[in-house]
């Protein structure tokens, strides 16, 4: 049985620059475009009632605020993070994380809702 000899395929090169297929283009161009549609919604203040509105939202905001986080956060030239956490009081407690062997949970830095009873 005799075989065939492979066709050799040329495959597209891909853009180079600034073509505007370039993925890197694309992206900002997104990201332009998102930002536009952002202020338009109402910025910020939109963004606030989307994620009360339902808790489906919120969990969709703190899965693409944990994708925004780098994952090992550190003070100036590598030294312990210090974080100053404010009390309701107007009291700073400097607080620091990485010269821990083990990582603790911070202290809760978001403000208390009072519930009428």
């Amino acid at each position: 049985m005799a075989t065939r000899a492979k066709k050799k395929v040329k495959l597209p090169t891909p853009p180079q620059g600034n073509a505007p297929e370039h993925p890197a283009i694309v992206k900002k161009e997104l990201r332009a475009i998102f930002r536009d549609a952002f202020d338009q919604l109402g910025g910020a203040a939109w963004l606030v009632r989307f994620v009360r509105d339902d808790p489906q939202n919120a969990r969709t905001f703190v899965q693409a605020l944990a994708r925004l986080i780098p994952l090992e956060i550190t003070g100036k030239d590598g030294a312990p993070l210090t974080v100053l956490v404010q009390s309701a009081d107007g009291t700073q407690t400097p607080v620091k994380w990485g010269d821990q062997k083990e990582v603790t949970t911070p202290p809760a830095i978001l403000p208390q809702h009072n519930t009428p009873q």
